[in-house]
């Protein structure tokens, strides 16, 4: 449970080196998301927006970069010029996970940023389908091993903590069901509406169709 949580704590970061001069902002700031829009992340940025506006004096634009489980936004924000006008709301995902999931990664986590704040800690719930008669855990245990090869579960992408914490279920009690990949909390909360996603591990809340 606490590496679950940690790999969705979200954290703004800033690239690395003289981040904040003393005559910071002197423009419009930047949070990068490295997801789509409608996501946790997203969310969490946006409620923060208006009160940053106003505490710094400057406007603050969103600017939503996925791809890539979240390296394409964060190594846009590595590349950026170290003053502090760029920031990255970046997770576990981009810091942690991806580390170890992929062969290359563009930026090195550490190096690149600078951490500002811990921004929020986000967990991770199941839910299914309401074709789906099981209405607890257990009984989705079972629904799945009579029902083989037949659910899939849906997360924000190939792996992201959504899909590794399915993959981790499938592991720990034995379920039975198969990946499946929309980019994006909304795009598999539809799946799951439309019938295509039996199971999902959504952030914060689950979608039921």
């Amino acid at each position: 449970m606490n590496m679950l949580r940690a790999a969705l704590a979200a954290l703004l970061l800033a690239t690395s080196s003289q981040a904040f001069s003393q005559a910071w902002p002197s423009r419009p700031v930047r949070i990068i998301v490295p997801y789509p829009p409608g996501g946790s992340t997203d969310l969490l940025v946006r409620s923060i927006q208006p009160k940053l506006a106003d505490a710094i004096g400057q406007p603050v634009v969103v600017d939503n970069r996925a791809g890539g489980n979240g390296t394409i936004g964060s190594d846009l924000v590595a590349r950026s010029a170290p003053d502090g006008h760029t920031l990255l709301i970046g997770t576990g995902a981009t810091h942690g996970l991806t580390l170890f999931l992929s062969k290359s990664v563009p930026y090195d986590p550490i190096k690149d940023f600078t951490p500002i704040s811990a921004a929020a800690e986000v967990p991770i719930v199941l839910a299914v389908s309401a074709a789906v008669t099981a209405r607890n855990a257990k009984e989705f245990v079972e629904y799945s091993k009579a029902n083989p090869g037949k659910l899939s579960f849906g997360s924000s992408g190939t792996g992201s903590p959504h899909h590794l914490a399915g993959e981790l279920l499938k592991q720990v009690a034995g379920a039975e069901g198969h990946g499946r990949c929309p980019c994006g909390l909304p795009a598999y909360g539809k799946a799951g509406q439309g019938g295509q996603a039996s199971g999902q591990g959504a952030e914060t809340t689950g979608c039921r169709g």
